[in-house]
């Protein structure tokens, strides 16, 4: 075996085409710190003005940005919800939110399909316009 082909060996598999990149080192701790922290739980949807920060202190784009929110939001945060929601830990408020104890009141997550995972329309980049309204 030479040294070049100790370069050659692909991680993924021997899978050729477009790679796939990793973001930059610390990137997803800043990310997922955000996303999890209590004011942003209930409502884990960047505003222009967070995505700005947000993109500064991770190095990465915009689209790089939104991708991994709207990944997270299905990988991370939903089942994470969902299991608060089946321990008792979140209550479902009326209005088809959740209220988790200790967070300012009126941030509210839509649980009707953000829990059961019913918004195949729903757009996973953009919050929905009511909170428990879903456009169809």
């Amino acid at each position: 075996m030479t040294s070049d082909d100790e370069h050659d060996d692909d991680p993924k598999g021997g899978r050729s085409g477009k790679s796939r990149r990793e973001l930059p080192a610390g990137a997803v701790a800043t990310l997922k710190a955000w996303m999890l922290s209590p004011e942003h739980f209930t409502h884990p949807y960047p505003t222009p003005q967070d995505q700005v920060m947000l993109m500064q202190k991770t190095g990465i784009d915009k689209k790089q940005l939104k991708n991994w929110f709207t990944n997270a939001r299905r990988r991370i945060w939903k089942p994470m919800l969902k299991k608060q929601l089946e321990q008792g830990k979140l209550t479902q408020t009326g209005g088809g939110g959740v209220a988790v104890p200790g967070v300012v009141q009126g941030l509210m997550v839509p649980t009707s399909a953000a829990a059961t995972g019913d918004h195949t329309k729903q757009q996973d980049s953009q919050p929905p316009t009511m909170p428990g309204q879903y456009q169809q």
